[in-house]
């Protein structure tokens, strides 16, 4: 039996092996979301695996859940002969899709999906990778996205970028939004007792900020703002990474050391998230964050930096405020006007809950994405080698 044939026998069973590839196995939005897709897809029957090259907690999550895992230890750099090794991988496990998440994974795995025949599926999360200033990376982009039988984004402004900056038509783009599981999120857990559990023991209100310590997160706008608010709060800053020691530093110089507490990677996000007044994110970059949806989910009126899909989400359910990303000022402003009204704060995260809760379910997002994987198995589409070159003339004409 041909491959083409053993795929759509699979997709007629409603049975597909499925391989997602992602760089880390580290704490992360994308890496979280990742776990999850594999998790349910599993308990729909399918068979996930997931293939990446940096190691993190996420390696025993998945292996106590019987995902396998196929881990590379890459060192840094592009390794040309790395994609070998993938499609080795690819040629052994007899993927009927494979599913690349963000700019690097798609770099590795197209020269292996070509090679096996497999249906690609790339989900673009931000546009950090495609300045206009990185012509190298726009041209390759453009080239090996168009080896995908499809490529998804987490929100509309991803889809006209591409549109306008690449000149991928409408129906080589779809749109398949984050989702949060409102059975996990849902801020029913204890509030009091877990401020206890956390130390905090005064009435101050707590703010919270839930994002991987690294530049295009900006904590210091929030740390910068936290200085400027009319009356005291503690500040939960949850996650770990290569800024932690310099955002400790700064906590201290400013006098916050009190009250911002670093929790590290935590796996009790729900828990904690519960414990909030106000959930904060002042990124420079996003596409569509996770946590952004856990906490609205969870009842916690939310406070964004003007970019990527958070302004839309926030504005639309009417569940928090928006500011200028890189202005403290302008974030201050927001989170006194909340801390000054703790009926409008309720308000606020009640209408988060609702909004996110009906329009950005988890098991809407599963079947999505599904669907996409089973359209790619039984379409026609030209062959991969017309497809390069036509991402090639795309990513020169974007340059």
């Amino acid at each position: 039996m041909s491959k083409q044939a053993f795929a759509f026998q699979r997709v007629q069973g409603h049975s597909l092996r499925i391989g997602l590839v992602m760089q880390s196995l580290r704490m992360g939005g994308l890496e979280e979301l990742v776990v999850r897709l594999a998790d349910a897809y599993k308990q729909r029957g399918h068979t996930p695996e997931v293939i990446a090259y940096e190691d993190g907690p996420l390696h025993e999550r998945l292996r106590s859940m019987k995902i396998p895992v196929h881990y590379f230890d890459k060192p840094d750099g592009y390794i040309p002969s790395f994609s070998l090794q993938l499609a080795e991988v690819f040629r052994q496990r007899r993927f009927d899709v494979l599913h690349t998440h963000h700019f690097n994974p798609l770099i590795y795995t197209v020269p292996g999906a070509v090679m096996t025949g497999t249906s690609l599926i790339h989900t673009m999360h931000s546009r950090e990778h495609l300045p206009p200033e990185r012509a190298k990376h726009r041209l390759m982009f453009a080239a090996l996205a168009s080896c995908s039988e499809t490529i998804t984004t987490v929100n509309e402004e991803l889809k006209s970028f591409l549109a306008r900056e690449f000149s991928m038509a409408d129906n080589q783009v779809e749109v398949i939004r984050n989702g949060v599981d409102a059975q996990t999120f849902h801020g029913q857990y204890d509030k009091d007792a877990i401020r206890r559990e956390l130390g905090l023991c005064d009435d101050a209100p707590v703010i919270g900020i839930v994002a991987r310590l690294e530049p295009e997160k900006d904590h210091s706008t929030l740390l910068a703002a936290m200085s400027m608010l009319h009356r005291p709060a503690h500040l939960l800053i949850i996650g770990d990474g290569t800024q932690r020691e310099r955002l400790e530093q700064r906590a201290r110089k400013v006098g916050l050391n009190e009250h911002v507490h670093f929790l590290g990677a935590r796996r009790d996000i729900p828990q904690l998230l519960s414990a909030l007044d106000v959930f904060v994110l002042s990124s420079t970059r996003e596409g569509l964050p996770l946590a952004l949806l856990e906490a609205m989910s969870s009842g916690i009126p939310a406070v964004v930096s003007d970019v990527g899909g958070m302004p839309k989400v926030v504005k639309e359910s009417g569940g928090g405020g928006v500011f200028p990303a890189k202005n403290p000022q302008a974030l201050a402003s927001e989170l006194n006007g909340l801390l000054r009204r703790p009926d409008l704060a309720s308000h606020m995260g009640a209408q988060a809950q609702r909004w996110v809760q009906r329009a950005y379910g988890q098991d809407a997002m599963v079947e999505q994405y599904l669907d996409v994987y089973q359209r790619s198995l039984r379409a026609k589409f030209p062959t991969r080698s017309m497809r390069f070159a036509g991402g090639l003339l795309k990513g020169m004409s974007a340059l």
